[in-house]
């Protein structure tokens, strides 16, 4: 189950882009945590903040969280989290568990990064040893690479172990689709065919029939795919999709509800205040001064 806590005091949410310090041919750096939260930045790491390059948190020691689209994920030793570009993430002030970071541009990988390289629901794998071991051979081997006077030489052979990393961590995936008990035959494949429509159409279909008669499936079948891997009903999925939509854009943009309503595909603005108070348990506005505080 996923901890909802929040944490209790957000700075401003913030757009970080990757830097790396041996300069714009560098796309991939691995720091341990412990560095990252005594480093001086011109952000905070505690802040809702989206990224434009892809993280890998490989938990070494201790137990901590990560809050991932605005939900506390808990985390222990043996954990990897990994967050995409597109995500809204906070380190937690409170957490004090060590940590590999593996951070990478989508280009410093040789083919892009699928979509479905992780569970959309879930952001968290829990490896056996032997893999875990793997990982963290692998990330190791990655932050060891020397980089300054050498960064050409080693730009190569780094997307060579990035990719290997990736491919493990992939593996990981789908090794957990195959054998994941409580998941119906066929039942991931489809909700990922679901979900990346989900992607290209969320702003003008809201409706479970339209997407089960682009899938070629029923409703009912729909429905039982969504209960076995999200443990949840079709429109329900849809609904917090459109929600996390919203919630994305009103803490990253200056949108106001009324643009925001017709932006997502609401006839009134009236009609996603109450689809949002349903959803997310706040108007729109409240939401929008919790993250951004007061004077937003």
């Amino acid at each position: 189950m996923v901890n909802k806590r929040q944490p209790e005091a957000l700075p401003p949410t913030q757009e970080v882009r990757f830097a790396h310090p041996d300069g714009p041919s560098v796309h991939v750096q691995t720091i341990r945590l412990s560095e990252l939260r005594g480093r001086e930045m011109s952000h905070s790491i505690y802040g809702q903040s989206r990224l434009d390059f892809h993280l890998m948190q490989i938990v070494l020691e201790g137990d901590g969280a990560h809050c991932v689209d605005f939900e506390m994920l808990p985390l222990r030793k043996g954990d990897v989290l990994l967050i995409r570009p597109e995500q809204v993430h906070a380190f937690d002030e409170a957490s004090t568990h060590e940590a590999l970071l593996v951070i990478f541009l989508p280009e410093a990988l040789a083919e892009p990064l699928p979509r479905d390289f992780v569970w959309r629901r879930e952001n968290v794998l829990h490896p056996t040893g032997e893999d875990f071991s793997l990982l963290v051979d692998l990330a190791t081997s990655l932050g060891e690479l020397p980089r300054r006077g050498e960064v050409i030489r080693t730009v190569d052979l780094g997307k060579h172990l990035l990719g290997a990393l990736v491919t493990a961590t992939k593996h990981l995936v789908e090794e957990r689709r195959t054998t994941d008990p409580a998941r119906l035959p066929g039942s991931a494949d489809l909700m990922e065919r679901f979900d990346g429509l989900l992607e290209r159409h969320l702003l003008t279909q809201h409706g479970v029939a339209w997407y089960a008669d682009q899938l070629g499936v029923s409703t009912r079948t729909l429905a039982r795919a969504c209960d076995a891997t999200v443990g949840t009903k079709p429109k329900r999925h849809i609904d917090l999709r459109l929600g996390l939509e919203a919630k994305r854009r009103l803490i990253f943009s200056p949108v106001t509800v009324e643009d925001l309503s017709g932006y997502l595909g609401f006839s009134e603005p009236t009609n996603f205040v109450k689809f949002f108070r349903r959803v997310v348990g706040q108007t729109p506005s409240e939401f929008r001064r919790e993250m951004l505080g007061d004077g937003a």
